[in-house]
């Protein structure tokens, strides 16, 4: 709080905890909600002062959605982080399964794939790469139209 008196010419302020700090703005701060899922609110801040209300009511509404974006942000970040972990456990998956079906094929005798088959195989592995890709930026275009919409 901030005393100025112009007569003597001096000035004199407070310094509050943020606890108080909290009580007092309650006072003077009606929130209302505006829909039953309370997704839609109506702030209003009564103060003798109408710039200042109104520029407290712009920081609070500034500050709400830089606390928002970054939590978006973090949960973005970690169902990116989460899709590149299975995107390199499918491919580890893929690279043993390989492996297995060639160890097989050695161990069976059945090595001999006639090159229409190995196109074949090829064809469905790259596929399925094509299809893991494809499932990424399907999941990251999400990610996005929810961070940015």
């Amino acid at each position: 709080t901030i005393k100025i008196d112009p007569q003597a010419n001096e000035f004199s302020f407070s310094i509050f905890d943020m606890p108080t700090m909290v009580g007092m703005v309650s006072e003077y701060l009606n929130v209302e909600e505006l829909d039953r899922d309370g997704t839609i609110i109506n702030l209003s801040f009564k103060d003798n002062v109408p710039q200042r209300a109104a520029d407290f009511l712009n920081v609070l509404h500034a500050v709400y959605l830089e606390s928002e974006l970054k939590g978006k942000k973090e949960e973005a970040t970690s169902t990116l982080d989460f899709i590149e972990s299975q995107l390199k456990s499918t491919n580890s998956q893929l690279d043993v399964s390989e492996q297995n079906l060639q160890d097989y094929k050695q161990r069976t005798g059945t090595i001999d794939i006639s090159e229409q088959g190995k196109d074949l195989l090829s064809q469905i592995s790259a596929t399925s790469v094509e299809k893991t890709k494809n499932d990424i930026k399907y999941k990251f275009q999400k990610i996005n139209f929810y961070l940015f919409a």
